[in-house]
């Protein structure tokens, strides 16, 4: 729900939100969907969970570091130059 909540308070217009849903909804899915599948094939590679694990919460890491920053005061502006 803060994400969604970011999304609205970093852009200063509706297309510019609507954009940054759909590609911020897009890539979240992707992860959330292919994650169990990429964990379970390295599980079954490695025969451990000690690689899928350590993958894990360096992804963990990632995303509180990338939370932060979304936490920051700032906006952003458009790619394409359409203000």
């Amino acid at each position: 729900m803060l994400g969604l909540t970011f999304i609205g308070l970093r852009t200063t217009n509706s297309g510019d939100a609507a954009a940054l849903s759909g590609m911020a909804q897009c890539i979240g899915y992707l992860m959330a969907t292919a994650g169990p599948m990429v964990l379970g094939a390295l599980h079954e590679w490695r025969g451990g969970w000690t690689i899928p694990m350590l993958l894990s919460a360096g992804i963990a890491l990632f995303g509180a570091v990338m939370w932060m920053l979304a936490g920051s005061d700032m906006q952003l502006k458009p790619i394409s130059g359409d203000e």
